[in-house]
């Protein structure tokens, strides 16, 4: 599809991709993978599981690109309290430790780590298979306004930096209270305004306006979430109910599977180091298709997609009849 699209602002976009800046519906909402219409909770849900199984493939490979250097980082800065013995792991604070800063390190750095799936789906979203080369050039395009808003405004390098200084087996208070407060403010700003991630990756919007009337990224953020914060963090809250079963549902499996091919009946190093990331990370990767699909069902219902698409269906019908 290469179309060019006039968008609100006036700008021609030449790539289906770019459709997201336009705050009115796209003018191919008709021809999307999706069905456009409104959705409850639990169908979000539901569809986020045929999202998955239909793009596992190249959404899979978003994510090992995305996480691969914070897994790597994870490890290196955690490795202090993996280095002592089984029993001193394995038997006391050091296993609490190890799974509480893990936990939160995944937490921290997911937005970022799952930019390149957003990207997918934003593009598949209309029937557009990008190559992981276009995925990263688009990435670029983008990147400096990710680690701005995400990395520094709402402290996730912040928390990342405090991490790595304090890399040795108990956390100082100072770096342990500044990874904390980071998890906080990050919970907070998620829970009231989700989807920052699409708004930056997706929308394209500046970052500051060259005019005083100019929607930035900041505006746009606020006004695509102005008058859902309630219903964004009630979401939030389901979500990460669905995570905590889905990361202890998902490290049993494993850790029943190793027991079963490799006769592995305790729990090991790396039933700590290697199968709890790696749960980390595959609730991560489904729970970023629920916050697209979240994403998406808001702008249909704040900029009528759904209205726009019957009327679109019924003019189609009639000019059909009449010809």
């Amino acid at each position: 599809m290469s179309h060019a699209i006039a968008t609100s602002g006036g700008c021609i976009l030449h790539s289906p991709f770019c459709i997201f800046h336009s705050s009115q519906p796209p003018m191919f909402v008709n021809q999307t993978e999706i069905s456009i219409r409104e959705r409850g909770k639990r169908e979000l849900f539901d569809l986020a599981l045929h999202v998955a199984r239909r793009h596992f493939g190249p959404l899979a490979v978003a994510l090992v690109l995305g996480a691969a250097p914070f897994a790597a980082f994870n490890a290196w800065t955690l490795s202090p309290i993996a280095e002592y013995d089984e029993t001193d792991l394995y038997g006391g604070d050091e296993r609490s430790d190890y799974v509480k800063y893990m936990t939160l390190l995944v937490f921290l750095e997911a937005p970022l780590a799952t930019s390149l799936m957003t990207i997918y789906l934003g593009q598949v979203l209309f029937r557009t298979r990008p190559t992981t080369r276009q995925l990263i050039r688009e990435f670029g395009r983008s990147a400096g306004q990710l680690f701005w808003y995400q990395g520094v405004v709402r402290g996730t390098m912040l928390a990342l930096v405090a991490a790595a200084i304090d890399n040795k087996r108990d956390l100082a208070v100072m770096p342990e209270f500044i990874v904390w407060c980071a998890a906080l403010w990050a919970l907070g700003a998620r829970g009231l305004r989700p989807y920052l991630n699409e708004v930056i990756l997706l929308e394209r919007n500046p970052r500051r306006a060259e005019r005083g009337s100019a929607m930035t990224t900041a505006r746009r953020n606020a006004a695509l979430h102005a008058g859902f914060g309630g219903d964004s963090f009630v979401q939030m809250i389901g979500a990460g109910m669905l995570g905590f079963l889905t990361v202890g549902s998902l490290w049993l499996t494993i850790s029943y599977m190793r027991a079963l091919l490799f006769n592995v009946v305790e729990a090991d190093r790396a039933t700590f180091t290697v199968v709890l990331p790696l749960a980390l990370w595959m609730t991560v990767w489904f729970l970023a298709i629920v916050r697209f699909l979240g994403y998406l069902d808001l702008r249909i219902r704040r900029e009528g997609w759904e209205v726009e698409l019957r009327v679109r269906t019924e003019a189609a019908a009639m000019t059909r009849t009449v010809t």
